[in-house]
C-alpha cells in the first residue's frame, strides 16, 4: 500500500477514536448513559428539537461510517458485517429519541444499549484499520 494511503488511514483512525472519546465524555458530562439520565434529557424536547439533533448526526455518523469502511478496502480487510452492524447501531442510536416519550420509558434502553455499542464497535475497528495500515 502507498505510504500516503497508510499515513491518510492513520490520522483518520486517530481523529476517529479523539472523537468517539470527546463524544463520549461529553455525553458522560451531559448525565451519562443510565436510563434514568438518557430519558431525562431526551423526554422534555421537541420534535424539532430532537429533529435539529438528529440531523446532523445521521449526515456525520453516516459519513463517518462511510469512510471507515472505505479506508478498509485499502488494507484488503473485510469488515461488511461489522459495518452494516455499524450502521444499525448508528441509527438506533439516533432514531430513538424520538420514541423516547416520557422519561421512564421503556424505549429509552434502545438509545442506552445502541450508543456505547457504537462507540466500542467503531473504536475496536478503528484500532484494527490502523494496525493494519501501520503494517502497509
Amino acid at each position: 500500500m502507498n505510504a500516503l494511503y497508510r499515513l491518510a488511514i492513520a490520522y483518520f483512525c486517530l481523529f476517529a477514536l479523539a472523537l468517539l472519546a470527546s463524544g463520549t465524555a461529553l455525553a458522560l458530562l451531559k448525565g451519562g448513559f443510565s436510563p434514568e439520565s438518557v430519558g431525562a434529557y431526551y423526554a422534555p424536547k421537541s420534535a424539532l428539537g430532537l429533529l435539529e439533533i438528529a440531523q446532523p448526526h445521521l449526515v456525520g455518523i453516516g459519513i463517518f461510517i462511510m469512510v471507515l469502511g472505505h479506508f478498509f478496502l485499502f488494507v484488503k480487510a473485510s469488515v461488511r458485517l461489522h459495518v452494516k452492524v455499524l450502521y444499525l447501531f448508528a441509527l438506533i442510536m439516533i432514531l430513538a429519541p424520538f420514541a423516547i416519550t416520557a422519561a421512564d420509558s421503556p424505549l429509552v434502553l434502545l438509545k442506552v444499549l445502541a450508543t456505547p455499542a457504537f462507540v466500542l464497535l467503531s473504536a475496536l475497528l478503528s484500532l484494527k484499520l490502523l494496525r493494519h495500515a501501520r503494517r502497509g
